[in-house]
């Protein structure tokens, strides 16, 4: 039953969320029998910290969705890094991400990013950790505590 539970556990934080928040949650209870991912196994991981953060190591990661809400006292642009291996293999600055999200630079402002899923391969085959930075690409670092978001994975 891990799909009802994180489907319930989003459904419950849809009331603190804005629309986007609420469209995309919708769409994951509408799609839970048409995916390949309804094979009861989607879970929810939130990370509130600029600094590397794994999300899943040791395993393959297929995306269902990402959300991210800047912080309240947001005040400059960030970008969301997705690497795809553990945080501890991930040096800021010389490791490639395998995707960059460039985030608001407006305090309190959810984005919600939605992969529709197909039995591709994903670009998470091994792992999946992050880092939200001040600059996209190798050559950067963490964003500090002020900037840092909240950011809710969806994934199988």
């Amino acid at each position: 039953m891990s799909n009802a539970n994180t489907l319930y556990s989003l459904e419950a934080r849809m009331a603190y969320e804005p629309d986007g928040f609420q469209d995309a949650v919708r769409y994951m209870r509408s799609s839970a029998g048409r995916q390949h991912l309804q094979q009861d196994d989607l879970v929810t991981a939130v990370v509130g910290t600029s600094a590397k953060a794994d999300i899943k190591t040791n395993a393959g990661v297929q995306l269902a969705m990402i959300y991210v809400k800047t912080a309240s006292g947001a005040t400059t642009t960030g970008y969301l890094q997705l690497f795809n291996t553990s945080s501890a293999s991930v040096t800021l600055g010389t490791t490639p991400p395998e995707m960059v999200i460039k985030l608001s630079n407006a305090a309190g402002v959810g984005q919600p990013i939605v992969f529709y899923n197909s039995t591709e391969a994903t670009a998470f085959g091994a792992a999946l950790s992050c880092a939200v930075t001040v600059t996209s690409g190798v050559n950067t670092t963490a964003v500090n505590a002020t900037n840092a978001p909240t950011i809710v994975f969806v994934y199988a």
